[in-house]
């Protein structure tokens, strides 16, 4: 399709989606740079809306952030909330940079606007935990996570970082293997569980040694 229309933004946008998903991430900016670059004629009436616009910038800043550029995704995630204050997801972004920067104030002003979504209350209970974990706060955090876990099979998110904070405190590590083989199961091409488990795995055997 992209070799016959290749400035179709459909196309384009689809594109950069699943390149984005199998973190060909080279490929995948290059696409949703273009379409913030395709003139306004070439979109046709009911397309999705913010294709053109904070769609692309969005998925440009979780690129950024999968690649360590927290700078980069800020700036393209304060442009998607100042075009749309309504997108939580450039709001969990946001907050998601305070964690990884432990900038608390940052993710004090962030986290109201994800909670304010209901949709987005499992990501608010994670960045919390998140929060509870970097000030070593185990029991918040496990108290935070774990009826998520146990509500939700597919909640993976809520699992990696349970399993983070049960290594952490080394008070549980069968629970993390078990933790990481559920997100295994569930998303079998999760690039975070293969190094963890080799360290789980590595930790038990520790524990085990006379």
């Amino acid at each position: 399709g992209r070799r016959a229309y290749p400035d179709d933004p459909e196309l384009l946008f689809r594109e950069g989606v699943l390149r984005r998903e199998l973190r060909d991430f080279a490929r995948a900016e290059a696409c949703f740079r273009r379409l913030l670059e395709v003139p306004a004629a070439a979109y046709a009436f009911g397309l999705l809306q913010g294709i053109g616009s904070y769609l692309p910038r969005h998925n440009l800043a979780v690129i950024y952030r999968e690649q360590g550029r927290l700078a980069d995704a800020e700036t393209y995630w304060r442009a998607v909330v100042q075009e749309r204050p309504d997108f939580t997801e450039g709001w969990v972004g946001l907050a998601d940079l305070a964690v990884a920067r432990q900038d608390w104030r940052a993710l004090d002003s962030f986290l109201p606007r994800v909670e304010a979504d209901p949709r987005r209350a499992i990501e608010a209970a994670i960045l919390r935990a998140r929060r509870c974990l970097a000030q070593r706060d185990f029991a918040g955090a496990r108290a935070l996570l774990q009826p998520i876990v146990r509500q939700n099979p597919r909640a993976t998110g809520a699992r990696l970082v349970l399993c983070h904070v049960l290594v952490e405190e080394g008070t549980d590590l069968a629970t993390a293997e078990r933790l990481l083989l559920e997100i295994q199961a569930v998303e079998p091409h999760n690039p975070h569980v293969p190094h963890n488990l080799a360290v789980v795995r590595q930790l038990r055997q520790r524990q085990a040694r006379p």
